[in-house]
């Protein structure tokens, strides 16, 4: 018995056993499917998802594919660079360029204006900005024009008024542009503008933006201020002053960077720069053409690229050169220079300087027949009323620098001063704010920003069309404020200061 009690225990301890192993085994095969679905699923994961090995070979190959598609293009640019700078007796550019990239081997497509171009292949789209030689892209080639190659099809409009064409943007356009930091401010003080009290400009939020132009390089949408920006209410509260004050040596040899300075408070970020106007803009909203020697002394003024070929008959129309300037002037003992004034470099008696102001007439304003010929007759007449309303005509209120300083000479001295439109003249170098005679001065005039887009800026990035863009903003001199016409701000002379500024003989080696 107890062997058979012994064998009966030991029987069902062993099927005991063999269940708790059995249960075991079912676990481990259970946790075992579950790592190989997990591993399964990973695997899938890498073959299909967004960064599978299959996308990132695909990823890879495209990136090859686009690389080498931009690569072709920067060198038939440089190829087209190479010949004749780019323009191939008996061709254009787009042409050229079309030619290089056929050559070596690429079937293309190249825009009109040479800025687009389309690999028939592979149906890849890139933008060339011509004036830098860059490429961008591939881009959706079924995308919206850009505000660029919109201005530019506005421009070839026969009777802007009536266009009804919605892929046209022409001149003067009012645009709902803001910039990115609608609180941002200015200020601007003596080491900057020579003028001892401090300046201080804010974001207007009612400034109306209008279309000026394409920029010289031919890369970016140009807007411009309908009038120009005053000066914060709370800078100068007793007369509330709308001007910049530049003073002397000083307010000439920093306007650049001082008139960017402010005009850059109507940057936005995501759409380009904001910075002052400048001859080269207006210039290129006129469509006039300036032509210098080598050593920047301009030459020829032309009313427009048309009349550059028609010959010497068009040329000369710089008022400066008119009005008996020279092109250049030599330092006297009594001279006073500007860099030893400053201190920034020394220049000596017998040394000579080079004319590189001009200016050109909007109307026949002297009165005299012998200037008809040289006023602008053929610019678009829109920008015209962009750039001189308000500048040329009763108390000047809306005259502005321009952030083109120059140096000009009547023979008997040499002057420096900022650009400026004023009194029915675009100069640059107008406006004397420090002269070889010693004296110095100081004047107020507006400042214009101008905002340069990016080319890839479409109409809806800035804002669309401004419908509302017609009443003009009240622009008026304030009652004991100096206006444009009053230039008695404040005046000197360098004598007064110790002769801080005269030339002397060169030093004997």
């Amino acid at each position: 018995r107890r062997g058979g009690k012994t064998e009966m225990r030991e029987s069902k301890e062993l099927k005991k056993k063999f269940k708790e192993r059995k249960g075991i085994t079912l676990i481990a095969l259970v946790i075992t499917i579950i790592v190989l679905l997990i591993l399964a699923g990973v695997s899938i994961m890498m073959l299909t998802g967004d960064n599978s090995i299959l996308n990132q070979a695909t990823n890879a190959k495209n990136n090859t594919i686009e690389g080498q598609e931009k690569e072709a293009i920067s060198v038939a640019y440089h190829g087209v660079l190479t010949d004749k700078l780019g323009v191939p007796e008996g061709s254009v550019f787009e042409t050229a360029l079309q030619n290089e990239l056929s050559k070596n081997g690429f079937n293309v497509e190249v825009s009109s204006n040479g800025k687009k171009i389309k690999f028939n292949d592979t149906q890849h789209v890139y933008k060339l900005d011509i004036a830098r030689g860059t490429v961008t892209g591939p881009v959706d080639p079924n995308a919206g024009p850009t505000l660029l190659e919109m201005v530019e099809a506005g421009k070839t409009c026969e009777n802007p008024a009536s266009c009804t064409d919605d892929t046209h943007v022409h001149i003067g356009e009012f645009i709902n542009y803001a910039p990115s930091n609608e609180t941002a401010t200015a200020t601007v003080e003596e080491t900057e503008t020579g003028y001892s009290n401090s300046q201080t400009y804010a974001v207007d939020r009612n400034t109306q933006w209008r279309v000026l132009g394409i920029s010289a390089d031919g890369e970016h949408v140009l807007l411009t201020t309908e009038s120009p920006i005053k000066k914060s209410k709370e800078n100068d509260a007793a007369t509330n002053d709308p001007y910049l004050v530049l003073q002397g040596a000083r307010g000439y040899a920093s306007c650049i960077p001082t008139l960017n300075k402010i005009c850059g408070i109507y940057a936005n970020d995501d759409l380009g720069t904001a910075r002052s106007i400048t001859m080269e803009d207006i210039n290129a909203a006129l469509g006039v053409v300036v032509v210098k020697d080598a050593n920047g002394v301009p030459t020829s003024v032309y009313e427009s690229a048309e009349q550059v070929a028609e010959g010497e008959e068009h040329t000369n129309k710089d008022y400066v050169k008119i009005a008996g300037m020279q092109d250049t002037y030599t330092y006297t003992e009594n001279s006073y220079a500007l860099e030893n004034y400053l201190g920034t470099g020394t220049k000596y008696k017998d040394d000579t300087i080079y004319r590189n102001a001009y200016g050109y007439l909007k109307n026949n304003i002297f009165g005299d027949s012998s200037y008809d010929k040289y006023t602008l007759q053929y610019a678009n007449n829109t920008a015209k009323e962009i750039i001189f309303k308000g500048t040329d005509s009763g108390d000047c209120a809306k005259a502005y620098w321009v952030a083109s300083p120059g140096v000009y000479s009547d023979g008997s001295g040499a002057g420096f001063g900022p650009g400026r439109v004023y009194g029915g003249i675009a100069a640059c170098g107008d406006g004397n704010l420090f002269g070889s005679y010693g004296g110095w001065g100081a004047r107020g005039l507006a400042v214009r920003p101008v905002v340069s887009l990016d080319s890839e800026v479409t109409l809806e990035d800035v804002g669309g069309i401004d419908e509302s863009g017609t009443v003009t903003p009240d622009w008026t001199i304030p009652d004991g404020v100096k206006g444009p016409n009053d230039s008695s701000r404040v005046s000197g002379n360098c004598s007064e200061e110790e002769n801080r500024g005269q030339v002397t003989a060169r030093p004997q080696p």
